[in-house]
């Protein structure tokens, strides 16, 4: 396709635009191209009232009318338009040239095409349109047949991640055109090599039917394992292993043959695959894999053998660390809290600074605590806090050395350590838990006034040459594009406060809410980073209500508390309504494809599509179904049911059901603690951390008090 304008939900926001900006027909427009309405969008150009426009809004529609015209496949009339001097405005001269480029190109006049996109690489300063112009001039130089240049030009961009790989695939057809086999051919051999997860990737190997080593054999294998089509991964595999008179082939094949039957969830074969990578090939990582492969089979045990195998005869191994921490889970799951603990200490004491120490050492605590040895385990959080920089970690320890003490019958020593927890409030899960705990309506960390300690927006600063390139094309509707070039100015000017402040609500303005969460974080960070402290206003910041009207609107309907769905879509997706997860879940509720299908279903959403999950009030409509049906799924498990409808909607509702059988006897603390699934332990502490803030923050804590089960349990 010549014109590559990502999908880009947009919601009208209240609150973020000014009213007379949300009335403006150049606005109004805008908003159509953003959600590619481009036919309704060229309707309100043509009923526009031009009579009270002035220079700036006349040349800023006329581009509006450019671009709806290309995506309607009227390219004539869109460069007519776009060679019309009156219309080029100064901050984008780089993007009307590439379009103009585009427009060409589609009428079949590839030389002209080719003199766009040239004309575009050597502006200045330097466009964001680049990488993408050289390739679309690559391609219109060999339209002309000119492959020489062609290749020129996609040269330019080989070693410049991560445009190289796009490079390379039209580079096959360049020596292709050309007739010369051998460079094609080696070409794809790179793509394939480098880049087996590009698109293309799979798409050249029909093009290497006569592969003749047993390299080319490999990668074509992992290629298509990464494409998913595994039974040709494995024919190539196999291939190599019972073909290759080279024995370290023979074992990467294997090695990678296991994996294919991993990913595609066969797990006794990975294991036996394994098992030959490991005894015959002498693969590290396979010992590490053959240990996974037990734990997905449900034996737990054998699955710590082997990561202790592992661990012992490869301690320097980068996954070392994690074989420790999954050998230990496996103990604590098969209720052997003794052989978790040794685990536990292990890990801490010889990976000092993995990933896993600091809980490794907490859990240690929690293996005393899980054997009702109470004295000796508030001594192991308590001397945790004290050794821990990590405030989380700290506050961590100090609750569930009230925990202990609890369970000792010292009341007041375990509220004593339960306050300590909370005086972190709320910036850790278990400082927010302990300040539900306590029943706190008030906090002096938020709440007490800072006399002259807030951000100085006085100072100031050169802006860069993307933010009125970016407003422009914020103007058109093109928020995307608009998006990238505030991206670039912020690289371009760092940490300078007042710029920041200065980019967040043009984020807003494109709907890029995330970058704009993101932002703000950096503001608070670099304020404390100043010696200023934190208040209400500062949460305010990092727990924003965008799409607040909507949430309430639908959480109302599906009888549900909307600070938990705002709590729930600040963890999924950080309000960006275009964020795709790696399992293919999509948009602000990260619903998946085939949920959104069923939820669309019983809601009665007609004509419901895949690509609608980008779109807010879908998403929110869909999400929030699809959350109430897990309330309703645990309705008589009071004490957990909102912890078990989060493990539900982030790990699904028969892996929930199987946590709720198996854990009967705990509380919600030690339920969330013992959940399997690290992903959906943290993810369950991080949205009842997100739901207690954002009550907090409007004023309904009674409300998440009764939902969270705090004070009955």
């Amino acid at each position: 396709a010549l014109f590559a304008f990502p999908f880009i939900a947009v919601f009208v926001i209240v609150g973020y635009l000014g009213i007379g900006e949300q009335r403006d027909p150049i606005f109004r427009v805008a908003e159509l191209i953003a959600q590619q309405k481009f036919t309704e969008a060229l309707s309100a150009l043509d009923n526009m009232d031009t009579t009270q426009r002035d220079a700036w809004d006349t040349h800023t529609a006329a581009l509006q009318r450019a671009i709806c015209l290309m995506h309607l496949g009227k390219y004539s009339d869109a460069l007519t338009i776009l060679q019309s001097s009156g219309t080029t405005r100064k901050e984008i001269v780089d993007y009307v040239t590439f379009w103009m480029g585009q427009c060409a190109e589609a009428l079949g006049q590839a030389k002209d095409a080719e003199n766009h996109y040239a004309k575009t690489l050597h502006m200045k300063p330097v466009s964001l349109l680049g990488d993408q112009a050289t390739l679309n001039a690559a391609r219109a130089s060999l339209a002309q047949g000119n492959a020489e240049g062609a290749i020129a030009y996609y040269q330019t961009l080989v070693g410049k991640h991560p445009r190289e790989s796009d490079a390379l695939a039209g580079m096959v057809e360049a020596w292709t055109a050309l007739g010369d086999s051998v460079a094609a051919r080696e070409t794809r051999l790179k793509l394939i090599k480098n880049y087996p997860k590009h698109p293309s990737a799979y798409k050249m190997l029909s093009a290497l039917s006569d592969m003749r080593d047993a390299e080319e054999l490999f990668y074509a294998g992992v290629a298509c394992m990464h494409a998913g089509k595994y039974q040709q991964a494995i024919v190539l595999l196999r291939h190599v292993i019972d073909e290759s008179q080279d024995a370290t082939w023979r074992g990467k094949a294997q090695y990678e043959l296991g994996h294919v039957y991993y990913r595609s969830r066969k797990y006794l074969k990975a294991e036996n695959t394994f098992d030959r990578a490991f005894k015959v090939y002498h693969r590290p990582e396979a010992l590490f894999y053959l240990g996974r492969c037990a734990i997905k089979r449900g034996h737990d045990l054998t699955g710590t053998t082997r990561f202790r195998e592992f661990v012992r005869r490869y301690p320097n191994a980068k996954t070392a660390p994690e074989a420790l921490w999954q050998a230990a889970m496996a103990y604590e799951r098969r209720g052997r809290h003794s052989d978790a603990r040794k685990l536990f200490i292990a890990l801490a004491k010889a990976y000092p600074k993995s990933t896993y120490a600091d809980q490794a050492a907490w859990r240690a605590g929690f293996a005393l605590y899980q054997t009702r040895q109470y004295t000796a385990a508030s001594k192991a959080f308590l001397h945790l806090s004290r050794q821990t920089t990590a405030s989380h970690l700290r506050d961590q320890g100090y609750y569930w050395a009230g925990k202990s003490y609890q369970k000792l019958g010292q009341k007041a020593e375990a509220r004593f350590w339960i306050e300590r927890a909370s005086e972190g409030f709320p910036t850790s899960y278990y400082s927010t838990r302990a300040h539900a705990v306590l029943g706190k309506t008030e906090n002096a960390y938020i709440e007490a006034p800072q006399p002259g300690e807030h951000l100085s927006i006085g100072q100031s600063y050169t802006p860069s040459v993307h933010i009125p390139k970016g407003d422009v094309l914020a103007s058109i509707g093109l928020y995307r594009d608009a998006e990238r070039e505030y991206d670039r100015a912020r690289q371009i000017l760092g940490r300078n406060l007042f710029a920041l402040d200065d980019l967040k609500p043009r984020y807003e303005r494109v709907r890029a809410m995330h970058k704009a969460l993101q932002i703000s974080a950096q503001i608070v960070m670099l304020e404390r980073a100043q010696g200023i402290s934190m208040t209400r206003a500062s949460f305010r910041r990092l727990y924003p209500t965008y799409y607040w009207g909507e949430i309430n609107q639908i959480a109302r309907k599906m009888n549900l508390d909307p600070n938990l769905m705002i709590a729930i879509m600040r963890q999924e997706s950080a309000f960006n309504t275009t964020a795709v997860s790696r399992a293919g879940a999509r948009g602000l509720m990260q619903v998946m494809p085939q949920t959104g299908r069923d939820m669309a279903r019983l809601v009665k959403l007609k004509n419901f599509s895949t690509e609608d999950l980008h779109d807010p009030q879908t998403s929110i409509l869909l999400g929030g179904k699809h959350l109430s049906d897990h309330m309703r799924a645990f309705r008589k498990d009071k004490h957990r049911q909102l912890s078990l409808a989060l493990s539900a909607y982030n790990a699904g509702l028969d892996a929930a059901k199987r946590w709720a059988k198996a854990l009967t006897r705990h509380d919600v603390d030690e339920f969330i603690e013992r959940i399997p699934y690290k992903e959906t332990r943290n993810y369950v502490k991080l949205v009842y951390r997100n739901y207690r803030v954002y009550s907090y923050l409007n004023n309904a804590q009674s409300e998440v008090e009764i939902s969270l089960g705090y004070g009955n349990e």
